[in-house]
């Protein structure tokens, strides 16, 4: 990259260019994403805290409702300045970047969604601050690969290291914030990305607890199911809340699609307005997500109170979210299955006779169950039961409430998490099969031949026999304003061999392009590109083969390698 500074080369001996990261150096630069991300989600919390603050003044002369509307209001007249391109923000976008633009994410749309969300939480509108939490530290970490001028594959990881370090500095659940990485946006599991993710995860969640004052933290009182006799009513709840997911799904995909023909303003004024609408009737909705969620866990939430909230929260989330305001989809669904969980706990023990430690019991388990389902990320919510409540006793209620509920979510939304409906929603292709996730993982320098020669079309007898004294495997010749291609080195060596035989003089010629043999052509593609990247030019391009370049700082085009299609085939492991 060009102006780089000098003390900046050092890096590059640890992490040069032309081989991926061992699994030593991407720890390091895990650690590097997760004290960024840290960092990064300090300075949002501590936004945010002072955002509140501000709203709160505005709310207190006795027109509570002015907080949400005119922070709606003001975020609408934001994004209505912005091109379309930059407001594209949080999980949604992590992913969209991660599947088709290898895991680049533009700086300004991170610094769009932290303007964003600190209004949005602020002003009191239902949403998430781990949306940008998130994609802070996934920029962070396409940042540092970037700048290190790393392989795309490896950028793709370090973005799923800095959005892992996000959700646990968000949540205070390490664990968690690995796990909800590799099932939601990296989408696979390896050693490789898991070692280094895990120390994001660790560092971020420690710089996180270092520098906020008043850091978010979720206060659970539950304890294990005290007889099998509880298991139908867990049943019920898994299943009651996989629908009402599934339908809080659809209506975040069905009020994208109408809230999309209207202006950015309108759309989340109307939003800001719905909110303040409700928070009339239903205070509670202005209070900080996390005190809610406190609440409904420790069982203080009446039920009426708590059923109510539990719906507004997906009502007035589905809205927020169709209308693009910032911020993130987790803390709804978590506060909502909280709640709704609650309220199911207090009727089995008014009216069935229930303990009433279930109340907090099926709060737990109705945060976990609809955070699975709505994101189709089963494990991570199993994760976020244990890490919350301490107690392994808690697994084996929250297997069966969550698998249940993610498996009706399943059956009703057609096996797709709010993510890939979203995405699908902006005509994007969301591929999550065991092909492209093995060619996403591989660097075309792990399959490239570097065993060729570049060649003139037309060559002498002793041009071509001096080039084929190195044994080269392909040719490559880039004729002036034809298509370029590679011909094998063997089909030269019998041109060459039968003109040899002839008795032709050394200044007789040979035409690369006509000469019998295997010729093949190429298109070219990035040095950093993955397999996956690869295989995509193959298709777009028709080509049969790739020349893999990088350009250097003084603009040159450096070639490295050539990939065929059959290397490509090659390279690709089932998993």
């Amino acid at each position: 990259m060009k102006g780089k500074a000098a003390w900046t080369q050092p890096l590059k001996l640890l992490f040069p260019t032309a081989a991926p990261p061992g699994i030593a150096a991407m720890s390091l630069l895990g650690c590097a994403c997760g004290l960024a991300a840290g960092l990064a989600i300090s300075l949002l919390h501590g936004l945010i805290d002072l955002a509140q603050d501000l709203f709160r003044e505005m709310g207190d002369s006795h027109a509570a409702f002015l907080a949400p509307l005119a922070g709606a209001v003001l975020l609408g007249l934001f994004y209505q300045l912005l091109k379309p391109r930059h407001r594209t923000t949080g999980l949604v976008h992590i992913v969209e970047r991660v599947l088709h633009h290898q895991g680049h994410l533009p700086s300004r749309n991170a610094f769009t969604n932290l303007f964003g969300t600190v209004i949005a939480v602020g002003s009191g509108q239902m949403v998430g601050r781990e949306g940008a939490a998130s994609h802070l530290g996934a920029a962070s970490g396409s940042i540092i690969g970037r700048y290190l001028e790393l392989p795309n594959s490896t950028v793709r990881a370090l973005v799923g290291c800095g959005a892992a370090a996000g959700i646990a500095a968000s949540f205070n659940t390490p664990l968690a914030g690995v796990i909800f990485t590799m099932e939601v946006i990296v989408m696979e599991y390896s050693v490789m990305g898991l070692a280094p993710t895990i120390l994001a995860a660790v560092s971020a969640n420690a710089v996180a607890h270092v520098w906020v004052g008043s850091h978010p933290t979720l206060t659970v009182s539950s304890t294990e199911i005290e007889s099998l006799g509880q298991l139908p009513y867990l049943l019920v709840l898994g299943a009651g809340l996989g629908l009402m997911s599934a339908w809080y799904s659809h209506s975040i995909a069905w009020l994208t699609g109408q809230m999309g023909r209207l202006p950015i303003a309108l759309s989340m004024s109307l939003a800001g307005l719905a909110t303040a609408l409700v928070g009339l009737a239903l205070p509670l909705v202005f209070a900080d997500g996390f005190d809610n969620m406190n609440l409904a866990l420790t069982g203080q939430l009446p039920p009426q109170a708590s059923m109510w909230l539990g719906l507004a929260v997906l009502a007035g989330s589905s809205l927020a979210i169709a209308s693009a305001m910032p911020g993130g989809i987790i803390m709804p669904s978590m506060l909502a299955g909280a709640c709704l969980g609650s309220a199911f706990g207090h009727w089995g023990h008014a009216w069935l006779g229930l303990p009433v430690e279930a109340i907090s019991l099926f709060a737990l388990l109705g945060l976990g169950a609809m955070m699975g389902a709505v994101l189709q990320a089963p494990l991570t919510a199993l994760i976020v039961v244990l890490e919350l409540s301490g107690h392994t006793e808690m697994l084996f209620a929250a297997m069966l409430t969550v698998i249940l509920a993610v498996m009706v979510n399943r059956q009703v939304s057609g096996a797709e998490s709010i993510v890939a409906m979203l995405l699908r929603n902006r005509g994007l292709d969301f591929r999550n099969d065991p092909v492209s996730q093995s060619l996403r993982r591989i660097s075309v320098m792990a399959a490239m031949s570097r065993n060729f020669a570049h060649a003139d079309e037309e060559l002498s007898l002793a041009a071509a026999r001096e080039l084929l004294q190195a044994r080269p495997d392909w040719l490559l010749v880039r004729p002036e304003g034809a298509t370029p291609y590679v011909l094998s080195a063997a089909d030269t060596q019998h041109a060459l061999s039968a003109a040899e035989a002839a008795d032709k003089p050394e200044e007789a010629t040979i035409n690369l392009a006509k000469i019998p043999g295997d010729r093949r052509q190429c298109a070219p593609v990035h040095l950093r590109a993955s397999l996956q990247e690869a295989w995509e030019a193959l298709q777009s391009s028709g080509a049969e083969a790739l020349y893999v370049e990088r350009q250097t700082r003084h603009d040159q085009r450096v070639i490295y390698g050539i990939l065929t299609r059959s290397a490509l085939e090659k390279a690709y492991r089932p998993i």
